[in-house]
């Protein structure tokens, strides 16, 4: 049986009578794509006492903060620039009453805000790291006792953003350059580069006058990083530039392209690895980061060198999750406990995963279930 835990690694703060596990068949808190549809964080929260312990209060808070520094030479002295903000610090109350508790397993499932950033982590060039959104998961749980007591578990909880891409049309850039060139490019569906795929770019570039041609053809995927700091005053700076992915069609390759009136054809293959940060371009962050797509293409015959550069988006993409929806029963079994559902509600279940999810009449999920084995719902 897969173990739901999360390692130790992942605890800022631990108790000894205070865990956390991930809902069954997940290895995250994260249930739903960040920044596409409602998200949730989903699991269980266990007590355990060596007896029966009064509790008044349990609450569990999420806590979400963005930090950046720099250390920059400045006039004989180092000035440290730092920024900090919190998107969140918000309190789920699991229970408001006392109980006599020894053991108890307590499942959550918390509504995320819209729009929140994913988690981030940017080092500099020593690994030493100086900017990231990250996110806090905290049980706070209130004992009643001759010395009320107030015991915490604290653990990381990052987010990922996930963008649904929703058509299949290629996203064309097109346009000319001075009085010497026509080029066309075919970029991925919505200007989207998803992580860890390849990508074929196909291009052409048709000359307006004879004794131009191409000696090479230069293309590269970039990362710019930026941050902003509030003290010791609001400034802004460039962090880091580096190049994430790249390809060249050679002058020996372009021998072979004979050009058709004067129009080269040609295609180059770009692969996004795995660990590209996404871009990450809210208006409220203080951490930027933003992808550019960059051609370049040596002339001959020509006074100067074409350059063609294009903002993309890089991100976790995928396609909308097929569902098939079931039948609204006004009861529901599921995990031995029973679930009411109303008429207007809609019943999907997700072909790719485990759960059941209801959706209300407006569209918006109001529960997730994961499905038992044996049920004969999968």
């Amino acid at each position: 049986m897969k173990n739901n835990r999360p390692p130790a690694t992942s605890y800022v703060r631990r108790s000894e009578n205070i865990s956390f596990s991930f809902a069954a068949g997940k290895d995250t808190f994260q249930s739903g794509f960040l920044g596409s549809e409602n998200t949730y964080l989903e699991g269980i929260l266990h007590l355990n006492y060596q007896k029966p312990t009064p509790i008044n209060r349990i609450v569990l808070n999420l806590k979400g903060k963005e930090k950046t520094k720099l250390c920059e030479s400045q006039a004989k002295a180092n000035v440290l620039y730092s920024g900090s903000q919190t998107f969140i610090d918000k309190n789920y109350f699991i229970q408001n009453e006392e109980k006599l508790i020894t053991k108890l397993d307590i499942p959550f499932n918390l509504l995320l805000p819209r729009n929140l950033p994913e988690s981030v982590n940017i080092c500099n060039n020593n690994g030493d790291e100086i900017g990231g959104i990250d996110y806090i998961l905290s049980a706070i749980v209130d004992r009643k006792g001759f010395l009320k007591t107030t015991q915490k578990a604290k653990i990381k909880c990052p987010l990922k953003g996930t963008l649904i891409m929703h058509t299949n049309d290629p996203y064309q850039l097109c346009g000319s350059w001075g009085n010497l060139l026509n080029y066309s490019l075919e970029l991925p569906q919505d200007n989207v580069f998803a992580i860890d795929t390849y990508t074929t770019i196909p291009m052409k570039i048709k000359f307006f006058r004879s004794g131009v041609s191409i000696e090479k053809v230069e293309f590269t995927l970039k990362t710019i990083v930026d941050f902003s700091f509030d003290k010791p005053r609001k400034v802004s700076r460039k962090i880091k530039e580096m190049v994430v992915s790249s390809a060249a069609i050679q002058h020996q390759e372009l021998m072979f392209l004979r050009p058709a009136r004067g129009e080269y054809a040609f295609s180059v293959e770009l692969h996004v690895p795995p660990n590209t940060k996404p871009t990450n371009c809210y208006s409220n962050t203080l951490i930027q980061i933003t992808h550019r797509l960059c051609v370049k293409c040596h002339l001959w015959g020509g006074t100067t060198d074409f350059v063609l550069e294009e903002l993309v988006t890089v991100a976790d993409a995928r396609r909308p999750t097929q569902t098939s929806r079931l039948q609204s029963p006004p009861f529901m079994s599921l995990n031995n406990s029973l679930y009411r559902f109303d008429d207007s509600d809609e019943i999907f279940l997700d072909e790719n995963d485990d759960f059941i999810y209801v959706y209300d009449q407006n569209g918006e999920k109001i529960h997730s279930y994961g499905i038992p084995s044996g049920s004969g719902l999968k």
